[in-house]
């Protein structure tokens, strides 16, 4: 029998809060209606304000609650976090996700995710699988793998390729975790200089122990074009499963350095998000409005071009197969 409730940890500081209000939103209008969602927030600090309007999001929810616990920064110091210049994607709360077992003793099971993220259907399909052992369950990250084969991945061999999971969005199972103290295995490589830091940590100590979910439980955002990963996934064996989960998307996660609320509109899905935010606490008018009309022009030039790159694209694989010949 399934548990009834689903906890799902965050982990942001002040300067996420109108992201997580708005991840709030999507997944507390998506969850099934028959499930309590535990939404606990681990944080190093956050203000008492936004504490406040996080707190209000949720009121407007039954069956959603939210809790908030103060990450002990000590666990970190043994680590000598490779924290890199301000503004980096990196910071020292995307380090907490390893020591959510030590954070929440009391917790055997959680679903952990970012904020920076839609979510287009409940959770409880992939919360309730058994994770059969494993530390976490996660999704191929099909270009990280990419270039782990190519040899651009520094710290995995090729042999590890196929392998490598986005760690924007996990199942853990924390019992399994404090059984075999990981902590101490992520204090060693922490130091150690990766390239994407928290999320190599993790496959690097979790390789082997790793539950695999279908594609449809992380879609980038950017990757919503299945061109632009073909080859990636024909070599991984993922095309069929990755076109079913376009046609079926749970989370769609917008990685990378430009997200939505930049509204620079790089990808057409970015309007989504805009749609969830229009019904959050966070909302406002002016803001709203202005983002639309980037995107009417965005799309309306956006369009053209795609249409210029499409043609060039074909044309110099036409070039390349004569040349075949």
């Amino acid at each position: 029998m399934c548990e009834k409730k689903i906890p799902v940890v965050f982990t942001f500081d002040d300067n996420w809060v109108e992201a997580a209000c708005v991840c709030f939103v999507s997944l507390a209008k998506n969850k099934e209606p028959n499930r309590i969602y535990e939404f606990i927030v681990v944080h190093r600090g956050i203000s008492e304000e936004n504490i406040a309007l996080l707190n209000r999001q949720i009121k407007e929810f039954e069956d959603v609650e939210l809790s908030f616990r103060l990450f002990d920064e000590a666990m970190l110091l043994g680590g000598k976090i490779n924290q890199r210049d301000s503004g980096s994607k990196f910071t020292i709360d995307c380090f907490t996700r390893l020591f959510l077992h030590k954070s929440l003793p009391e917790y055997d099971k959680i679903i952990f995710s970012d904020v920076d993220v839609i979510f287009e259907q409940g959770l409880a399909a992939v919360y309730d699988q058994d994770l059969e052992g494993n530390y976490v369950g996660g999704v191929v990250d099909v270009i990280s793998n990419q270039m782990i084969l190519d040899g651009t991945k520094p710290n995995f061999t090729k042999q590890e390729a196929g392998k490598y999971i986005y760690a924007g969005f996990l199942v853990m199972d924390l019992a399994i975790m404090r059984d075999q103290q990981l902590e101490d295995r992520f204090i060693i490589e922490m130091p150690k200089g990766y390239q994407s830091q928290d999320q190599d940590i993790l496959n690097k100590i979790c390789v082997g122990h790793i539950k695999y979910f279908h594609q449809k439980n992380t879609i980038l955002s950017k990757n919503t074009d299945i061109s632009s990963v073909q080859a990636s996934l024909e070599w991984q064996g993922l095309v069929q499963e990755y076109q079913e989960a376009l046609q079926d998307i749970v989370i769609l996660h917008y990685a990378g350095r430009y997200k939505p609320w930049h509204a620079k509109f790089r990808y057409l899905n970015d309007i989504l998000w805009w749609e969830y935010y229009k019904q959050s606490v966070c909302f406002d008018a002016a803001k709203y409005n202005a983002a639309q009309q980037k995107y009417k022009l965005y799309t309306s030039c956006g369009n053209l071009l795609y249409c210029i790159l499409r043609r060039c694209r074909e044309t110099a694989l036409m070039i390349k197969a004569q040349l075949k010949l």
